[in-house]
């Protein structure tokens, strides 16, 4: 393949690796040829952990390379080797990662891991019959979860409410990569059948399907945004089997554009005669296409192109070492200082070296021409609104101000939830103050112990405290003590003794049985004393 001289990207390069950037004295977990079993993001770098029964993920600090000890704290959950894993392109701290056990866990990271974290008992258990191939986010809504498992079906679940939102088991052969269109309506997936399909999975249907590669090998794909076509990068391993017999003579490795509604190709050319499986990345901000291969050395950069001639070979980027697994840095946090456009970070051996694609330029400082607008760790749409039908653009903002997106995001988040509680804790305290002012009205039942006078028969205990009603006009005011302290309210209105009679009355009955005659005359005494105090 001959370099192009038109690209305005011929001349990317790779940064001289040092080895204070590195991350050494690693142990890599088990994995398959078409697993990656590392993920990056602005912040850590999540791996797959060799270990005893497997399942173990070290979550190192991007910024803290160096002899990585091997007592580290470590995230235990699985009972499988970690087969695949993803970080929230709009939650920082948000790690999901599958096993080939068929578990999947959600993993809510704190800022700085002391010790070793395990799954709670509250964690939103997701466990499916054969090993997970694949887990990712939706592009553009909040807490859409994407699982791809080697069962042949494809399930979507929405982690703000814990539940499943989609599960599509219509593919044949097992999904070998799943990508998503720029609006996150429709998913391109390329099953090992050697075809393609275009599914809308919120109507539960097939839109289109079409051929891809004559090999049964995983593809992967890339739904290109600006273009509007699919690029698939899989190996032609029989030309004569092929419905391009024109395009497809040569054995090997191909990259293929594909129009998603009528299922044409666009475009076709060859990589090179190998035949090992493919993994890719793809700048669709200024239409660079990364192809790398695990136990390869080389990482190939395209440059796609909607005219001809379709693509530019940029160049041919040599790493460290034989690649075993890779993880690229988000967009928004390379260093446009240095005029980067891109960093790899090449997991090999026993190491994980960070590779900086850069662009030379005579002066010094940021060329604003490399970095248009690009993709915002804000989301456009929330899970509900995404199962409601809606559409909507990914929130685009500059790689120079996008602190003022996120600032803009975060306030939108703080005040929603606050309108939506105002209204609850309000109504909360009106019907306290309504309760208060309803003792007051206890005044009223003083009136009340007249219908007392039928119980005469039986006030016989009242003796005991005849002698002391005439200081009940003094403790009006207190009404309440009248049942804590019975004694007392003797000094309380002849109205309210006359309640208080039953309850003496039950005290004293058997103790002054014997004088019932002398205390029928002393309650007559005291009905007089009754009458004169009400005229009053």
């Amino acid at each position: 393949m001959s370099l192009s001289n038109y690209s305005m990207y011929r001349n990317i390069d790779c940064l001289q690796i040092k080895s204070t950037s590195e991350f050494n004295d690693l142990k890599p977990g088990n994995c398959g040829t078409d697993e990656n079993i590392m993920a990056v993001n602005s912040k850590y770098i999540a791996l797959s952990w060799k270990s005893f029964g497997g399942g173990m993920i070290a979550v190192m600090d991007i910024n803290a390379p160096g002899k990585i000890d091997p007592e580290m704290p470590m995230l235990h959950g699985h009972t499988s080797d970690v087969s695949c894993l993803a970080w929230d392109p709009f939650d920082s701290q948000r790690l999901v990662t599958g096993a080939k056990d068929g578990s999947v866990i959600v993993w809510n990271l704190p800022e700085s891991i002391t010790e070793n974290i395990t799954v709670t008992e509250d964690a939103f258990p997701i466990k499916l019959p054969k090993k997970i191939t694949d887990v990712a986010f939706h592009p553009t809504a909040k807490d859409l979860l994407v699982v791809v498992s080697f069962n042949m079906d494809i399930t979507i679940y929405d982690l703000s409410n814990n539940c499943e939102v989609v599960s599509y088991m219509e593919f044949p052969k097992a999904v070998a990569s799943v990508a998503w269109n720029k609006e996150g309506s429709l998913a391109a997936v390329a099953c090992r059948d050697s075809t393609i399909r275009i599914v809308d999975f919120r109507a539960q249907q097939i839109v289109n399907e079409f051929f891809s590669h004559t090999s049964s090998k995983p593809n992967r794909l890339v739904w290109e945004p600006t273009f509007n076509f699919i690029i698939s990068v899989g190996v032609n391993m029989s030309p004569a089997k092929s419905p391009h017999a024109a395009q497809d003579r040569k054995r090997g490795r191909q990259v293929c554009y594909i129009d998603p509604e009528t299922g044409d190709r666009v475009h076709t050319f060859p990589l090179d005669d190998l035949g090992s499986s493919l993994f890719v990345d793809y700048d669709e901000d200024l239409h660079l296409l990364y192809i790398l291969s695990r136990g390869q050395t080389v990482i190939y950069v395209f440059e796609i192109l909607d005219s001809d001639p379709k693509h530019y070979v940029c160049n041919a980027i040599a790493g460290p070492d034989a690649m075993r697994s890779f993880g690229c840095l988000p967009k928004l946090a390379v260093e446009t200082e240095i005029n980067e456009i891109h960093r790899i970070y090449h997991l090999s051996t026993d190491k994980i070296s960070p590779l900086r694609l850069e662009i030379p330029r005579r002066n010094a400082g940021a060329d604003t021409s490399l970095y248009p607008e690009t993709r915002a760790a804000v989301p456009a749409l929330r899970a509900a609104e995404w199962k409601e039908g809606k559409i909507a653009l990914p929130t685009m903002c500059s790689i120079f101000k996008q602190e003022d997106v996120q600032k803009a995001a975060v306030e939108e988040r703080e005040i929603t939830p606050v309108v939506e509680k105002e209204p609850t804790p309000e109504p909360k305290p009106n019907p306290k103050p309504v309760e208060e002012p309803t003792p007051e009205p206890v005044v009223e039942k003083e009136p009340t112990p007249e219908p007392v006078v039928e119980k005469e028969p039986t006030p016989e205990p009242v003796v005991e405290k005849t002698p002391t009603p005439e200081p009940i006009v003094e403790k009006e005011p207190t009404p309440e003590p009248e049942e804590s302290k019975p004694v007392a309210d003797e000094c309380k209105d002849p109205v309210e003794q006359v309640e208080d009679v039953p309850a003496v009355q039950e005290i004293s009955m058997t103790h002054v049985m014997s004088e019932f005659k002398k205390l029928q005359q002393q309650f007559v005494a005291f009905g007089e004393l009754l009458q004169e105090f009400q005229n009053q």
